[in-house]
């Protein structure tokens, strides 16, 4: 019973590390944008690829992104950077077109 329970527990570990580092990196886009750091959060991965669905495929293609879970571990996560991403967007052309401080790019 104990080699089972070490098996199985090493299983565990193994999942949590990797949902451990996949977690991590969406706190850091969070905490990125709640930071004020826009133009870092859209030059992220998760921003390029969905700027680029956007200007490739529309809104029909992260639809189809989203659904499909592809951008995490299922829908909740990826719908979840694609809010944070698109919370950055808006933020960032109210900073360069009305509250300021003027951009750098």
């Amino acid at each position: 019973a104990a080699a089972l329970l070490g098996e199985e527990s090493q299983q565990w570990k193994d999942l949590g590390d990797a949902s451990i580092t996949e977690a991590t990196e969406k706190m850091e886009l969070w905490a990125m944008l709640l930071d004020g750091a826009y133009s870092e959060v859209l030059c992220t991965p998760a921003a390029t690829t969905l700027l680029e669905l956007v200007k490739t495929g529309g809104v029909e293609a992260v639809e189809h992104y989203v659904e499909a879970g592809d951008g995490g571990d299922g829908v909740a996560d990826t719908a979840a950077v694609v809010l944070c991403v698109g919370a950055a967007c808006l933020s960032r052309f109210v900073q360069l077109n009305w509250t300021g401080p003027p951009g750098d790019q």
